[in-house]
């Protein structure tokens, strides 16, 4: 029994300081991801090669520009104010993920799935995030100037006061997001779907929206569309929102003249303004 008691305590002690997460050195060997609450971490870009595995990893603060996180597990991982400017996350999963005002200039995001992850105040200008998976993402009040969201699926998405200024939005899906006060001036959405989505207080100064659609979108007579531009795919002949609006803003459409109407789910656009 006296032998018996300290191997329990050493198991013991041993289970409760396992690491949560791995992640793989540039050498080959595997390092354990250590919590520090909060403390800045020491893991750098240089000690880090593709196919980390760390799911639940407490990695706030950490120093990771430049780390190649290709196609790495960092699901529901905490990454609060980490440094990941240039990183590489191509195909990384960050499902849930936190990166809350986390430094992401810069950084290589496409195809990486960023579904029901929390962005807020995040810096991404100039991030790649081409193809990648936003949806029900929060990412309110982050900068994504100048950023690449080409086929991105931004649904369902917070985006309330987001700055998208001069934003790459072709063909992204943003059907269902709260678009509420962003700034979208000089963005293209060419092709973008805004199906049903929130536009109060939105910016689409001098944006490219041709092709875009807009059915059933909410408060689009709240939002500012000096200088946008607009195609007939914009437009149908079942609505209600009146194109005069839009022109009465600066506005301008592809089509000489139309008589069509944007569409609103049949809201009367008395409603709107």
């Amino acid at each position: 029994m006296k032998r018996l008691l300290p191997l329990v305590l050493s198991v013991f002690t041993i289970s409760c300081t396992l690491p949560a997460a791995t992640y793989l050195t540039t050498s080959g060997a595997f390092q354990d991801i250590v919590n520090t609450s909060g403390a800045p971490h020491p893991y750098t870009g240089n000690n880090l090669a593709p196919n980390a595995i760390a799911p639940n990893a407490n990695l706030s603060r950490a120093f990771l520009s430049d780390a190649d996180l290709t196609d790495a597990d960092l699901r529901y991982a905490d990454l609060r104010y980490a440094f990941l400017t240039d990183a590489f996350l191509i195909n990384a999963d960050l499902t849930g993920a936190t990166l809350a005002s986390a430094e992401l200039k810069d950084a290589f995001l496409t195809n990486t799935d960023l579904t029901d992850a929390d962005l807020k105040d995040a810096d991404l200008t100039d991030a790649d995030l081409k193809y990648a998976d936003l949806n029900d993402a929060d990412l309110r009040g982050a900068d994504l100037t100048n950023v690449d969201l080409t086929d991105a699926d931004l649904t369902g998405a917070e985006l309330n006061d987001t700055d998208l200024n001069n934003a790459d939005l072709r063909y992204a899906d943003l059907s269902g997001a709260d678009l509420r006060g962003a700034d979208l001036s000089g963005a293209d959405l060419r092709g973008a779907d805004l199906t049903d989505a929130n536009l109060r207080d939105a910016d689409f100064t001098d944006a490219n929206l041709t092709n875009a659609y807009f059915s059933k979108a909410k408060n689009v007579g709240a939002a500012v569309w000096s200088g946008a531009t607009f195609s007939e795919d914009a437009i149908s002949p079942n609505a209600t929102y009146e194109q005069a609006w839009f022109e009465s803003q600066g506005a301008t459409f592809v089509l000489e003249t139309i008589t069509y109407e944007l569409v609103m789910g049949g809201t009367d656009s008395r409603s709107l303004q």
